[in-house]
């Protein structure tokens, strides 16, 4: 388990960081695209595209 958790960190340390922040308000706090949207700063399908990458990265490598 502590494996996977770390493969999972590493995986998201790669990523942009507006991705991985857009990945962790939305997996870990629940957020909706709009609530990830204003925290960010960004428009709703620029949280699309980051979570899009994120859920790409995590699926090439067998992790989600």
């Amino acid at each position: 388990m502590l494996e996977q958790l770390e493969r999972i960190d590493k995986t998201l340390d790669e990523l942009p960081k507006k991705a991985r922040r857009a990945f962790l308000l939305t997996q870990l706090q629940g957020m909706c695209y709009k609530e990830v949207a204003k925290n960010l700063d960004v428009s709703m399908s620029s949280v699309k595209n980051y979570l899009q990458q994120a859920h790409s990265k995590c699926h090439s490598l067998n992790i989600i």
